[in-house]
């Protein structure tokens, strides 16, 4: 069995999910933020996956992948669509490849930093080094995973990336209600 830590908003100690599949890992997040989200604790467990890859063999799988777990995914093939399309407000976590024709996912990362602080990027690529992977973390990325990766290491890092959002829309929430009693 495998124990997920997740913070609760009111609450000093993490839950912990003991999960008897390693597949399983994205399900069981997604339950506990349905629950979390309906007794008015969270942000839409409905907010997509937004992915970003030049390669239509490594977008399709995943956008299956998350549409199995009941999750909605949206899918670009540049950076510089995405950016043009995307609707961030309302994004649950981006994925995107590191090397991509035009804007790399480097250089998408830094411009989201901007755009929308917060919002949780996993980089994925098949060319990974680890000087970039520390300059995507430093640059803000939360995951950063090498290509091939199994079902369970992407779903373990997108299930981590929806829960660090609601948490971050729901901490956002509570702010603004305590400033406007103020």
């Amino acid at each position: 069995a495998t124990s997920v830590g997740v913070p609760l908003q009111n609450l000093n100690e993490p839950a912990v999910f003991v999960i008897k599949k390693q597949s399983n890992t994205l399900k069981n997040l997604l339950e506990w933020l349905r629950e979390h989200s309906a007794h008015g604790g969270g942000a839409s467990v409905d907010a997509p996956m937004l992915l970003i890859d030049d390669e239509a063999a490594v977008r399709e799988p995943l956008v299956m992948l998350a549409e199995a777990l009941g999750h909605r995914a949206a899918c670009h093939a540049s950076a510089e669509s995405f950016l043009r399309d995307a609707d961030l407000d309302s994004a649950g976590c981006v994925v995107t490849d590191v090397r991509m024709p035009g804007m790399s996912g480097l250089e998408l990362l830094r411009a989201l930093s901007a755009r929308a602080p917060g919002l949780p990027v996993i980089m994925i690529t098949g060319h990974g080094e680890v000087a970039m992977a520390v300059e995507a973390l430093k640059a803000g990325a939360v995951d950063f995973i090498e290509k091939p990766f199994d079902d369970a290491t992407f779903q373990a890092a997108v299930g981590a990336a929806m829960v660090r959002r609601a948490r971050l829309i729901a901490e956002r929430r509570d702010l603004a209600a305590l400033r406007a009693k103020a």
